[in-house]
């Protein structure tokens, strides 16, 4: 997928986040949560161009953090609207951390994970994650998933996509069945 949008499959780099979001189609009470955002362009998106509740951007380089906060504070320098909800509450955040080590799957509707660099390891913890928490709608990975026999037996719900048309890259959901 990241090859074919044109990006670099090293970092996971989309060129073309538009059509992700819209084939997403998050509401405000949606969590979106990309897993090593990098620069933050996806969470910078999907707060910007959806009505998504939440966008959350989690990275473990302190490099690509610092690159992102510095594209956030750009943009509200801007003066860009639609990052806050109402009142000063943020509709966005970048944080510099371990996915792994912290609630942010559990508590995410749409989770984004540009898995070319991880290991079949933690790319399969985190669907195990997604699909065990009460709140979770869609994981889009940039690779398949491989060696986890529990993902061919574990019923992912309803698609939420009203935008399912049938099988297409970047979404999954039971009635499409795509695991990306």
């Amino acid at each position: 997928m990241v090859k074919h949008a044109g990006g670099s499959a090293q970092y996971g780099e989309l060129l073309h986040t538009d059509h992700l979001l819209w084939l997403l189609d998050m509401t405000p009470d949606d969590f979106f949560c990309d897993l090593g955002s990098g620069r933050g362009k996806l969470v910078l998106h999907a707060a910007l161009k959806t009505p998504v509740g939440y966008s959350l951007g989690v990275e473990l380089s302190r490099h690509r953090h610092e690159l992102a906060m510095d594209a956030l504070q750009e943009l509200k320098n801007r003066g860009y609207d639609g990052l806050e909800r109402g009142g000063e509450d943020e509709r966005i955040a970048l944080l510099w951390a371990d996915f792994m080590k912290g609630p942010f799957i559990e508590e995410s509707t749409h989770v984004y994970m540009a898995n070319t660099v991880f290991g079949d390891t933690i790319s399969n913890q985190v669907a195990e994650r997604c699909l065990f928490s009460d709140k979770f709608k869609v994981l889009v990975t940039t690779r398949p998933l491989y060696g986890a026999p529990w993902l061919k037996q574990a019923r992912a719900p309803a698609c939420p996509s009203r935008r399912c048309i049938g099988r297409r890259p970047g979404v999954t959901g039971s009635r499409c069945e795509r695991w990306v």
